[in-house]
Formats: C-alpha cells, sequence, structure tokens
C-alpha cells in the first residue's frame, strides 16, 4: 500500500544468488531504463530477498541499488516473506547448508507487475527481453490515468 499510485515492478530473490537474480535485476533494470523520465517518477522497483538469515536491510541497501537507482530491497521475517510470496504465487525452498555453511536457495523466477492501483497486471517470465518489461511497465501505466 505505500506505493499504491505507481506502478510496482517487484522480484522475489536473494542477493547470494549466483546467476538468476543478477539476470533479471539487470533485465529489469534495462526495462525501467526504457521509460522517459516522467515516466519513472510513476514507477517503484522492490526485490523482495526470500533469503532473510542472511539479506539484512543494510546487504540489500547496498546490492539493489547496484542494478537502478528506481529498485529498492525488502525483505522480513520468514513468515511475513511466506506470506508475501504465497500472494504472487512465488515458490522458493532453501537448501541444506554445506560443511562451509553457504546455502543456496531454489526460487521461480518471475517479474510481476503491478497497477498503481494494486492490481497485478503481468508476470513476466525469466529472460523476458527489456523492451518487453519497459512494455508492461507502460501498459500498467495506461491503467492508472
Amino acid at each position: 500500500t505505500d506505493f499504491r499510485g505507481k506502478v510496482v515492478v517487484l522480484y522475489f530473490g536473494y542477493t547470494f544468488c549466483p546467476d538468476v537474480c543478477v539476470t533479471s535485476l539487470s533485465l529489469i533494470a534495462q526495462g525501467l531504463s526504457g521509460l522517459d523520465a516522467a515516466s519513472l517518477q510513476k514507477v517503484q522497483g522492490i526485490f523482495i530477498s526470500v533469503d532473510p538469515e542472511r539479506d539484512t536491510p543494510q546487504r540489500l541497501a547496498e546490492y539493489v541499488p547496484f542494478f537502478h537507482p528506481k529498485l529498492i530491497g525488502a525483505t522480513g521475517t520468514v513468515e511475513q516473506i511466506a506470506s508475501v510470496a504465497r500472494l504472487y504465487g512465488s515458490s522458493y525452498r532453501k537448501h541444506p547448508a554445506a560443511a562451509d555453511g553457504t546455502y543456496a536457495v531454489d526460487h521461480s523466477s518471475v517479474t510481476y507487475i503491478v497497477a498503481p492501483d494494486g492490481r497485478l497486471t503481468d508476470m513476466l517470465q525469466h529472460g523476458s527481453p527489456p523492451a518487453s518489461i519497459t512494455a508492461a511497465i507502460n501498459k500498467a501505466l495506461s491503467l492508472g490515468k
């Protein structure tokens, strides 16, 4: 609700993800860069971490804006993250830790586009080109007029 009135570009992942999240965040950033300045002011990108044990607010604040200044990171308790993920049909599963304490988290890789009124308007699959992301954002922006 904090972002009502804006188009929200939402992605679930984690900062220690070796490849999928980096690719998705890069494509989202390119999609955001395809917007004109006025449209960009009406958009907020949010990266929700599915790894709250390692992805602290500080880590997210350092990592996420690296991709684009309109992207912010969000985290919460295990229960809060699970609740939000369920709302979008996003899934994830933490693997058991290796002997050195490292672990991976399998997760769906969908970019969700939410219109200014809070309705989900698009679900873009992993690897969607930047032009498709820009088009989906523009479509959602037109719903807010």
